[in-house]
């Protein structure tokens, strides 16, 4: 039986001074942490988030920078929604962020 915990994919988890936006239609959610194929978004109460619900939306990063993306809700935990992504972040993206995180807050 395979480890529940064991992930395919790093996640960078993000101070929540820096971390990135979610933005679906005219709501925003702070991002807890991110993969290459997937999110975790900080939802608090908002029960608009179903398991296997599709969506489309666009991060919004400290620097300015947007990526548009896609995919399903695939778990809520709480006051958390897991989504998984049809296409991966870009790797250059990822590394952006992983530097800045490392860089700016080493104890994180």
């Amino acid at each position: 039986m395979q480890n529940e915990n064991n992930r395919s994919h790093f996640r960078l988890s993000y101070p929540h001074s820096v971390c990135p936006k979610l933005i679906m239609d005219h709501d925003q959610y702070d991002i807890e942490n991110v993969s290459e194929c997937g999110v975790k978004v900080i939802a608090g109460d908002d029960m608009e988030f179903m398991v296997d619900d599709s969506f489309l939306a666009t991060i919004h990063f400290s620097d300015g920078k947007e990526f548009g993306l896609g995919g399903q809700v695939v778990r809520t935990e709480g006051n958390y929604v897991c989504l998984h992504l049809d296409a991966p972040l870009p790797k250059s993206i990822l590394r952006k962020e992983v530097l800045l995180v490392m860089h700016n807050y080493p104890y994180h």
